[in-house]
């Protein structure tokens, strides 16, 4: 049975569409046969199109924004969504810069939200093949989050057809506007009574953690330059080690991982917080629906960056994350339900408040200090131009009040972790690199 999705966006997907950010980049990495170029991208994508409604539509806006923007299908020129070029520098530097780059991108309002773009000849790059093609696909995030991501990657270079869905009938915006209206109110505010009942019958339960964060210099304003690095895992070992260690998951390993290299790099800086650094550690609360629209929901993870033993701090931020994930769990359908009561003209409103630079000079900043994501890509099944997959990265994006992000990405047994940053913020991110290595490494001297 072919599953529907909306014809519109959600209100969520609105917010991103508002502030046009960011746009999510995915590498999957391949052995370089030689003699890839446009005309082959070109035909092996046009020949992908049925895969994703996402494909073969675009976002539009709505007269007067009277309602959330909607989707209109459209005739698809390949050859503006993709391109190729000969890379001919050694390493990574210069190609992450671009990528991390490629996040601040904007949405093109008049072409579907995707781009194809295929780095050739690239070399000399840590757990890549000795020579590599790097295809990195974009898709703004106003049209899914990191899981529904994972499944467009995964049509688009998937070796079989993937499970079929389509956007709903279209009813005319003039039409629907104006019908959705009463609906949005009444929507809001059964869904705020239910928000509300929601924290009556859990007063009594732990406190939400704060929403703000100790303020350090790696919260400032992102005016500097890009720099994206990696490093690669094996999933069973991470894996191994986070039950040899106690009753964790690789993501608890994952947030200590970070934690420990926060702490350790602002301790020599000076420049650590008394007070415990927090990170934005996303939930999916996506169910079996459509892989179109954001269906996620924010823990904010205490990273116990006040504690020194590696043990202590990984047993707390696993505890933290715990309680975190059954809260959030619980409350993040319900935000989401109030979020949609939203009419998109009260959104413009939000949208101008949130797209303003944080000041400086504060002690603390209104939300946690970094990010860390764990998106698992599937089976080791997937191909472009006949070529088996080798690896997956991710590029987080950069932005005002935190400029620096982290990913992992797993695809098969092989996974990366992937550190952007701000060079004003964090000049020397190799340096930060082999702090996250090391309490890595600290972490598996334990077992």
């Amino acid at each position: 049975m072919t599953r529907t999705a909306r014809a519109g966006l959600s209100t969520a997907d609105t917010v991103f569409f508002l502030s046009d950010r960011p746009t999510m980049v995915g590498l999957l990495v391949f052995e370089d046969p030689g003699g890839i170029d446009q005309v082959a991208v070109e035909a092996w994508m046009t020949g992908r199109l049925d895969r994703s409604p996402i494909l073969t539509h675009r976002v539009a806006a709505v007269p007067g924004f009277v309602d959330h923007p909607r989707w209109e299908p459209v005739r698809v020129d390949v050859a503006r969504h993709v391109s190729v070029e000969e890379f001919t520098d050694t390493g990574w530097d210069r190609l992450g810069e671009k990528l991390v780059r490629m996040t601040a991108n904007g949405l093109r309002r008049d072409v579907p939200p995707w781009k194809l773009s295929v780095f050739t000849g690239v070399t000399g790059v840590d757990g890549f093949p000795e020579r590599a093609v790097v295809v990195a696909l974009q898709l703004h995030h106003c049209v899914t989050d990191g899981l529904g991501f994972v499944h467009f990657l995964r049509a688009v270079c998937g070796t079989q057809m993937p499970p079929q869905w389509r956007l709903g009938s279209r009813v005319p915006w003039w039409m629907a506007a104006p019908a959705r209206l009463p609906m949005l109110v009444t929507r809001l505010a059964v869904a705020g009574s239910r928000q509300w009942w929601d924290s009556v019958r859990h007063r009594s339960g732990p406190p939400a953690p704060p929403a703000s964060s100790p303020r350090t210099p790696l919260n400032g304003r992102a005016d500097g330059g890009r720099a994206h690095r990696f490093l690669t895992f094996t999933v069973p070992e991470v894996k191994a080690t986070a039950k040899a260690l106690g009753p964790y998951t690789i993501n608890d390993v994952v947030v200590a991982m970070v934690a420990g290299a926060q702490r350790a790099y602002l301790l020599e800086k000076g420049e650590l917080p008394a007070s415990s650094l927090a990170a934005h550690v996303p939930l999916s609360i996506r169910g079996d629906g459509p892989p179109v629209g954001n269906l996620i929901a924010a823990m904010i993870v205490d990273m116990h960056t006040d504690l020194d033993d590696p043990r202590a701090r990984l047993a707390a931020i696993a505890a933290s994350g715990r309680r975190e994930r059954e809260r959030v769990s619980r409350l993040g359908p319900l935000r989401i339900a109030v979020l949609d009561g939203v009419p998109a003209p009260a959104l413009r409103l939000f949208a101008l408040k949130a797209g303003a630079r944080p000041q400086a000079g504060t002690d603390v900043v209104p939300h946690p200090n970094t990010i860390v994501s764990n998106v698992p890509r599937g089976a080791a099944d997937l191909e472009f131009l006949g070529l088996p997959v080798c690896t997956t990265v991710s590029v987080p994006e950069v932005i005002d009040g935190r400029g620096v992000g982290h990913v992992a990405a797993s695809i098969g047994d092989v996974l990366t972790l992937a550190v952007s940053c701000d060079t004003g913020m964090m000049p020397d991110i190799d340096h930060y690199l082999d702090l996250v290595a090391k309490e890595y490494a600290a972490l598996r001297a334990l077992v």
